[in-house]
């Protein structure tokens, strides 16, 4: 599985080490009460499936 989904703490860590970049979604569903982080490996070939997932959270993150 190469998108993943990790803590606040964690995600903030791995960008200060410079290996992700955090995108904030748009319209990010008022029900989940944590904040989410969605990760995936630069090298990595995704399936049909996860590369329109992964297109769908860039097209619709926050600071666009």
């Amino acid at each position: 599985n190469y998108i993943s989904i990790m803590s606040e703490y964690m995600a903030d860590n791995a960008e200060k080490a410079g290996l992700i970049k955090i995108l904030e979604i748009k319209g990010y569903p008022e029900i989940v009460r944590r904040p989410l982080y969605f990760i995936k490996l630069r090298e990595k070939e995704l399936s049909e499936l996860k590369k329109d997932f992964w297109e769908y959270i860039k097209k619709n993150k926050k600071n666009q």
